[in-house]
């Protein structure tokens, strides 16, 4: 009987895999961001948003372009790409020192204009405020990553989270794969952050009151060589990075990976990600995020573009969506039942 659950098990999670759905979109040449709408895919490539039928994969518009003028989107690339957010039946659009908004159909509704020193990166919420990325100095002089709480003007109400930073100055070395990881994701009616042991996501509410935690198992895994090579290719032949190497170095990796890769949320599901990899798949874990009650620990097909970066993702109709560039230099658009 043992041997009979495990066979049914194994054909589950074959299913699970082989159930992937690729469909190419010809128009794209480098995307950063997906996001889906009801009927709507939106992908982001530079500065510009394309507006595709998600079922026929017809390309329905376009919008964006770089400037500094009205409708115009300026970023650093590699580094502050545009943001999109979805609320309300709009496009908030987040470019470096200006929020945009436009209709699903991508027409123009209106913008403002705000200082960058404020926050990097923000996405909307469903209360209006925003919620941001920043860099500061802590009292010891150390450099710490910021999460800071915005008005519907970008003006800052309150930093929520920080963690210590990466790169801490010449010589001091760049740490690559953290054990903790830094991220926030915004969800509906909750925000979710890293907790106070490595392998813990803490919830809120958009009013930052702390609901539940939610933990993994640790990972006591050895990083192996093997990895660490692969990833120090990666940084020492990526144009953002190449260039200032030596300023950078040492390159210091962790000793074990980390409990958790990435994060996401969908719906009432929260799904964190470990590096527990399967052959073309990535392990997972789900929980509830009414109350944090764990859903299940299961594998999903997940394509990364580099040893430590998935390919453009995002979670919608309980699967999970990436723009993967195959081997005909065309992009994909990938589409896995969640479990």
């Amino acid at each position: 009987m043992k041997k009979v659950i495990i066979i049914l098990v194994f054909l589950i999670s074959a299913l699970t895999v082989w159930s992937a759905e690729g469909r190419v979109i010809p128009e794209l040449v480098k995307p950063t961001q997906l996001q889906i709408e009801g009927t709507r895919l939106f992908v982001i490539e530079e500065t510009t948003v394309h507006i595709f039928d998600l079922g026929t994969l017809k390309k329905i518009g376009q919008f964006g372009k770089a400037g500094q003028g009205p409708q115009e989107f300026q970023t650093v690339p590699g580094q502050l790409p545009l943001i999109l957010s979805v609320q309300n039946n709009q496009l908030v659009v987040a470019s470096v020192g200006k929020i945009s908004r436009w209709n699903l159909n991508g027409d123009y509704i209106s913008e403002f204009t705000y200082n960058p020193q404020n926050g990097l990166n923000p996405q909307y919420l469903r209360n209006n405020k925003f919620i941001a990325l920043g860099v500061t100095q802590g009292e010891d002089q150390k450099l710490y990553r910021i999460v800071i709480l915005c008005n519907e003007k970008m003006d800052r109400i309150k930093e929520i989270y920080r963690a210590e930073h990466a790169f801490q100055g010449a010589g001091k070395g760049l740490k690559v794969m953290e054990k903790k990881v830094f991220s926030y994701v915004a969800n509906e009616d909750r925000i979710f952050l890293p907790g106070k042991e490595d392998n813990q996501i803490d919830a809120y509410d958009l009013d930052m009151k702390l609901l539940f935690t939610v933990s993994v198992p640790p990972d006591n895994r050895t990083l192996d060589q093997a990895f660490k090579d692969r990833l120090m290719e990666e940084i020492t032949t990526n144009p953002n990075i190449k260039n200032q190497l030596e300023f950078l170095k040492p390159i210091i990796f962790p000793d074990k990976y980390p409990a958790i890769s990435f994060f996401g949320a969908e719906g009432k599901r929260l799904f964190i990600f470990t590096w527990n990899w399967g052959k073309d798949t990535l392990e997972y874990y789900s929980f509830d995020t009414a109350n944090g009650k764990e859903l299940g620990k299961h594998n999903v097909l997940i394509k990364f573009q580099g040893a430590v970066s998935p390919y453009p993702i995002t979670f919608k109709n309980n699967k999970v969506y990436q723009l993967v560039e195959n081997e005909d230099e065309e992009w994909e658009l990938i589409s896995t039942p969640l479990q």
